[in-house]
């Protein structure tokens, strides 16, 4: 398993809100959706960062 990936959820981070929002949308293309707001990671200007969790489809 891989880091910070728990539950079928991860974060994404990324130096800027622009590149964490190209990040969600190219996740969100592969079935990952948004479940936080986008945070930065610390007060004084660190990363930014959203929690992803994927949508399980499971078959009937």
């Amino acid at each position: 398993m891989a880091w910070g990936r728990e539950n079928n959820r991860k974060i994404v981070r990324s130096s800027t809100p622009y590149d964490v929002e190209q990040k969600i949308k190219a996740h969100q293309k592969r079935g990952w959706r948004q479940i936080s707001k986008i945070q930065t990671e610390c007060k004084n200007s660190g990363l930014y960062a959203v929690l992803m969790q994927f949508e399980n489809k499971k078959h009937a």
